[in-house]
């Protein structure tokens, strides 16, 4: 066969594959990039290449990009029940404007100037920054903004599976034994909260694991 019609086949191929392939990834890689998320796509997209271009590693290209699949098929099974391992590989959201206060100490840690703040919120259609009650980056990279106006209660997220957010502790002015006893007051333990918030308070929003969620049901007798 011709080799410029080989290459189309091996390129329809190959495209046909990744389609299936990021398509299997699930919409988080589509939608939100994170470290993770860039470093499986950059490969893929390397390995594609080769597999397009050379004709003797279109076969082991085909067999690579299944196998990264199954890699990040496990490696998200495993993140999703490691909360601190999901910290350590994707980072963690950083709170940069709090009650309408810029944290700079955050800023810093993050390499985000001012400019980079104010393009973001202007973005959103806010004018300046004493509009905005909240202001958290993302571990996608995105900034989320929350005016004065539109959200004028504050709350952070407090307990993410099963463990404090010490930094969005602090920002509340709460203490770890005044976290455990709000949970206590709600006969509930910490390793069985998936996720809470807290306006300083007191805890909303919370929704327990799966395994909490179907004692409780028990329990119930429902």
């Amino acid at each position: 066969m011709n080799e410029y019609l080989m290459i189309l086949l091996r390129t329809l191929i190959i495209f046909i594959v990744l389609m299936v392939i990021i398509r299997a990834l699930g919409k988080r890689e589509v939608g939100q990039i994170s470290i993770f998320d860039l470093v499986i796509l950059l490969i893929i997209a390397d390995i594609g290449a080769m597999g397009i271009d050379d004709k003797k590693l279109f076969l082991p290209a085909l067999l690579c990009l299944f196998l990264l699949l199954c890699l990040q098929k496990i490696f998200s099974f495993i993140l999703l029940h490691i909360a601190r391992l999901r910290q350590v590989v994707d980072g963690s959201p950083l709170v940069l404007v709090y009650n309408g206060k810029i944290l700079y100490k955050n800023l810093k840690k993050e390499s985000y100037t001012i400019d980079d703040l104010l393009n973001q919120i202007h973005k959103e259609g806010i004018l300046d920054i004493d509009e905005v009650n909240l202001a958290i980056l993302e571990t996608s990279g995105n900034l989320s903004v929350f005016s004065k106006k539109r959200y004028p209660n504050i709350k952070l997220a407090l307990i993410i599976s099963g463990n404090i957010d010490k930094d969005n502790m602090k920002l509340l002015n709460l203490t770890e034994p005044q976290v455990l006893k709000m949970i206590k007051s709600k006969n509930l333990k910490l390793e069985d909260i998936m996720y809470a918030s807290s306006n300083g308070r007191d805890i909303f929003s919370i929704f327990l694991n799966d395994i909490a969620e179907k004692k409780s049901k028990i329990k119930d007798g429902k």
